[in-house]
């Protein structure tokens, strides 16, 4: 038995080093400061959810795992979590039916997931962001594996109790699946009550009942709404709000889905051709209904995230993994071949977007080492109000990828101890200073001393360029660098006068689309706030 099992173990096992490896990359970032700052005292995250948000449970899970201040841990449940969620929506589909499950259906659905993933970088890898997408699609999950169990074993009192501990974890899980869980939740009760005269299984919908309304009428929800952030959304009509959705947000989250929309169509094709059955036809159907009804929820919502489109996946992937459970349960004879090259693009896909995302969060990683320095120095020199850099992605596969941009530098800075910082955006990857080592500037009146070159990302198609200034440059004026490449092309460079101190140097630069290699000369001038200009002086190469 075990001879026949060590696949989909060392299956599960590769899968979870892949997540733990970006998600212990993942630094400290954006709203995980001002959970942490919250706390773990219950009676915070009531006010919390009094006066902003209903998603209270998903907010103490964020505390939880903040406060357990041990990145392999965190990084360790994180990806714990995404593995358990996948090898449960492989498993599904051969619990209900009763057959055993094949490996191939998780590896081919967890690499589906991970291209797939709506902001991967803000639901999987950024730990406020796991607590609200990544573990209530869990709770999802577990609860309809619970509940299936449940049926099957004559109303087994351990699968009973099951359910009703994962209930209010699945009836507070966000604002366009709580519905769904609610639904699921009566239709099967009111099935187990008719036709198998189980009176027991209405507790479990009594708590959902009582989730979802303390989720939904949360008066956090309806503080936030009245902040007046989004007065002119609420200003409309219902017929004007809803017009807009339909219009706007609804085919943008529709669009977010269309990859997975047509790997599914393709699968659904192949099984179609090899004569899928009419259950098996039902069950899909049903999922993809439920899957882009979900989003209807979202209709008195002012935006419609990419992150938001987490729970449509997540029927889309079951939907997915009955087709798969399918066509890896019979010989397939027609369009064999569609179905190989279609796995085989998944495959291709997914090695370039793990390599670069591996890549990208590396990069922040280094430059998070050089932000907790600069933490170090400050507090060294009993600085109260330090200038600090945010970080910058280096771009990978699809601009979703990235971590969560957002700052609140007041609790940043309670996090880290000091009156208030000051917040500087980066428009490079500044990390490479720790690994290169810098030109020597050529002699010049613009104040640069030295000039750091790497190539940006994994291909190289782009260059950092980062100056290092002899003092602080805080002006109106704008320094244009000119960078000619071998065929005598040039790009020009602008970049505002507002070095940022980091490493012991006042530092600025950019990107430039020119592969450094061919980089030949550079030149810099001043530019005034009138538009006077300085004469070109060579500060790099010819």
């Amino acid at each position: 038995m075990m001879t026949k099992a060590w696949p989909r173990y060392l299956s599960y096992a590769v899968a979870f080093s892949l997540v733990f490896y970006i998600a212990y990359l993942t630094p400290i970032h954006s709203d995980d400061f001002s959970y942490y700052n919250m706390g773990l005292q219950w009676s915070a995250h009531v006010s919390h959810y009094l006066s902003w948000s209903g998603r209270l449970v998903s907010d103490y899970i964020s505390s939880i795992l903040l406060h357990l201040e041990n990145d392999v841990l965190r990084s360790g449940i994180l990806a714990l979590a995404v593995v358990s969620m996948v090898a449960l929506l492989a498993k599904l589909p051969a619990l209900v039916l009763k057959q055993h499950t094949s490996c191939h259906v998780f590896i081919i659905l967890f690499m589906i997931y991970w291209i797939n993933s709506p902001a991967i970088g803000q639901t999987v890898f950024w730990t406020v962001g796991a607590a609200n997408y990544l573990f209530t699609n869990l709770a999802i999950v577990i609860y309809l594996y619970c509940l299936i169990k449940y049926m099957q074993s004559s109303q087994s009192i351990l699968w009973w109790v099951g359910i009703l501990i994962i209930s209010p974890f699945a009836a507070f899980s966000n604002e366009n699946t709580t519905w769904i869980v609610l639904l699921f939740s009566i239709v099967s009760t009111y099935y187990l009550m008719r036709y198998q005269q189980d009176r027991k299984i209405w507790l479990s919908s009594f708590i959902i009942v009582l989730g979802f309304c303390f989720f939904i009428l949360s008066p956090g929800n309806a503080a936030r709404a009245a902040s007046g952030a989004f007065d002119d959304f609420y200003s409309m009509s219902f017929l004007e709000r809803s017009f807009g959705f339909f219009l706007y947000r609804y085919p943008r989250g529709i669009a977010a889905m269309l990859p997975i929309i047509i790997i599914g169509s393709i699968f659904l094709k192949v099984a179609q051709k090899n004569h899928l059955s009419f259950i098996y036809s039902k069950i899909i159907y049903v999922l993809v209904i439920i899957s882009f009804t979900s989003m209807l929820s979202m209709i008195m919502s002012p935006m419609l995230s990419a992150r938001s489109t987490s729970g449509p996946i997540l029927f889309l992937l079951l939907a997915i993994s009955v087709l798969l459970h399918y066509l890896t349960h019979i010989v397939i004879t027609c369009w064999k071949s569609v179905y190989r090259v279609t796995v085989c693009i998944i495959f291709i896909i997914f090695v370039m977007s793990y390599v670069m995302i591996a890549h990208s969060y590396q990069r922040l990683s280094a430059q998070n080492k050089i932000l907790n320095n600069a933490i170090e120095i400050a507090h060294a020199n009993e600085i109260k109000a330090p200038t600090l850099p945010e970080f910058y992605y280096v771009p990978s596969l699809r601009k979703r990828d990235s971590y969560d941009a957002y700052y609140n530098s007041v609790a940043m800075a309670t996090y880290y101890g000091f009156e208030h910082i000051d917040l500087k955006p980066m428009a490079f990857d500044y990390s490479i200073m720790m690994e290169h080592l810098p030109h020597q500037a050529r002699d010049n009146d613009l104040g640069i001393q030295g000039i750091y070159l790497a190539p940006e990302g994994i291909f190289g198609q782009k260059t950092t360029i980062v100056l290092a200034m002899m003092a602080q440059q805080q002006t109106n004026d704008v320094l244009e660098l000119i960078i000619t490449n071998r065929s005598g092309k040039t790009v020009t460079l602008s970049l505002p006068m507002d070095a940022v101190p980091i490493h012991g140097q006042w530092i600025m630069g950019g990107v430039v689309k020119m592969k450094m290699q061919e980089i030949v000369r550079i030149e810099g001038m001043l530019r005034s706030s009138n538009s006077v200009a300085t004469q070109p002086v060579t500060i790099y190469g010819e």
